[in-house]
């Protein structure tokens, strides 16, 4: 019978000293409707088809913040807002993630983006904070977010206005007191940080908050970087195109600046279309994706000129 008493209160003992781990689980369906482009983790896929929902149907987004949600017990992303709300319509998800992020505990918390060429942390974006974020610019080992970006490990900063991470800049213009804050890393790719900040004494951020910010973290930075990619991608096949066809226009000089002409005049049609409410083009639409499929069609309608 000791001996029972005894595996039982070194038993207890052991889950005392467990951390508080919480679960939570997130699943998201939406059907496919007609469309030029599929939202995943806030970045737009251009596709044949699109999502159909009642926001922007970004499953990915919604099936973080239930998983949130239900972590630390706040019901689902329905609860907070419900589809037959009107001003949730067509609304980005990351509205929803940001009302997630409220319900842990964050008063104000802004997303960087490491810039390559001039080394330093640009916001992206930012929430509790005045327009004045949009000036700020991080250098490696300013304050904690410079910190973080340095060391590339996170930070969690409970006194934060008597730290040596406080500057002049942060205490005139912020009111918190704790910050939190995460390097986005795609793989050894440094791409930027996310910071989250409380401006009660009384409530400091605890492990569980630093891990769940871990998790917010690693997808944000793939999320961002596949953006930063398609851009990428985009942009050198829009210099591509522009680049042969002013090759090929350059052996004519009659005709020189003729396909950019007609890419330009068919490019104000479609806007024009879209800018009609009435008559024979009253219902009729072209997405963005159709205007740029129109403008690099025309562009390249002499492309057979190449011999």
């Amino acid at each position: 019978e000791d001996i029972d008493i005894a595996n039982r209160d070194m038993t207890a003992r052991k889950l005392e000293n467990l951390p508080d781990i919480r679960v939570g689980q997130g699943i998201d369906i939406h059907p496919f409707d007609t469309g030029d482009a599929v939202t995943l983790c806030g970045v737009a896929i251009p596709f044949t088809h699109r999502l159909q929902g009642h926001s922007d149907a970004d499953v990915a987004m919604h099936a973080l913040t239930d998983a949130i949600l239900g972590a630390i017990g706040e019901g689902d992303i329905g609860t907070h807002f419900p589809p037959s709300d009107p001003q949730w319509k067509g609304a980005p998800s990351r509205i929803f993630l940001a009302r997630a992020m409220e319900l842990i505990g964050g008063d104000s918390g802004a997303v960087y983006l490491w810039d390559e060429v001039t080394q330093v942390a640009i916001p992206q974006s930012w929430q509790g904070f005045d327009a004045w974020m949009a000036d700020v610019r991080i250098r490696p080992g300013d304050g904690v977010t410079g910190t973080v970006l340095a060391r590339r490990q996170g930070m969690l900063v409970n006194s934060f206005r008597t730290s040596p991470y406080a500057t002049p800049f942060w205490l005139e213009r912020s009111p918190h007191v704790a910050v939190l804050g995460e390097p986005l890393l795609y793989g050894d790719r440094l791409v930027g940080a996310i910071t989250v900040t409380r401006n009660d004494p009384a409530c400091p951020f605890q492990d569980d908050d630093q891990r769940l910010l871990q998790f917010f973290a690693a997808p944000a930075a793939i999320a961002i970087e596949n953006n930063r990619m398609m851009k990428q991608i985009q942009e050198q096949f829009e210099e591509f195109v522009k680049a042969s066809v002013t090759a090929i226009e350059s052996r004519d000089a009659a005709t020189s600046g003729h396909s950019f002409r007609v890419a330009e005049l068919c490019k104000q049609m479609a806007l024009a279309v879209n800018a009609e409410e009435k008559g024979v083009f009253g219902d009729m639409r072209f997405s963005e994706m159709a205007i740029k499929e129109l403008e690099y069609a025309a562009l390249l309608h002499d492309f057979g000129k190449v011999y």
